[in-house]
């Protein structure tokens, strides 16, 4: 029975995540969303994050740590709507840990921005998973798009990376993605 809860439980969560990804997206086409700025630590943004999805990384025996520019600028307070960015930041992790073998590594790290991003802080999400094909790198950002690595199976509705590149916009912000 309790094999049976822990079942439906899992299932629903995944459904109410499905459910918010929709209505956010609905939301964003709409106008509808918006970000509420103000000072917040870089630190507690980051540390929100990663922690809330330790538990599930570690479940993996996927190391997720906080890289070294996380330690140096966590006092650095940036613009931001904190619920917002740490949205984002949970769903790029999300996506590294279905990404990454057991066994692998995920590191959140930032640091000032140089050149065209000077006056910004960059936030990377980097992991040990088996990359993404060039032609889909683009695409990705695109709505109910998925790229799945082989021997994994589809989670979500491809909302995901639509949203947090629109959360992102809507900060001043831009989205990148290397593999």
């Amino acid at each position: 029975e309790r094999r049976f809860l822990a079942i439906g439980s899992r299932n629903a969560l995944k459904l109410r995540q499905m459910i918010d990804e929709i209505l956010d997206f609905s939301k964003i086409q709409s106008g509808r969303m918006s970000v509420h700025a103000a000072a917040v630590p870089l630190g507690a943004i980051l540390s929100e994050g990663v922690e809330s999805l330790r538990p599930w990384a570690s479940s993996h025996s996927i190391a997720l740590t906080l890289g070294d520019g996380a330690a140096e600028l966590t006092g650095t307070a940036v613009l931001a709507d904190h619920q917002r960015i740490v949205q984002v930041l949970t769903n790029l992790v999300s996506n590294a840990i279905k990404a990454t073998p057991d066994g692998g590594a995920i590191a959140v790290d930032d640091a000032l921005g140089a050149g065209a991003e000077a006056g910004s802080v960059v936030v990377s999400v980097s992991d040990s998973g088996c990359g993404i094909a060039h032609e889909d790198l683009t695409r990705i950002f695109e709505r109910f798009t998925q790229v799945v690595p082989k021997g994994r199976t589809r989670e979500g509705v491809g909302l995901g990376l639509a949203i947090v590149r629109q959360i992102v916009g809507l900060h001043r912000g831009t989205m990148g993605v290397k593999s």
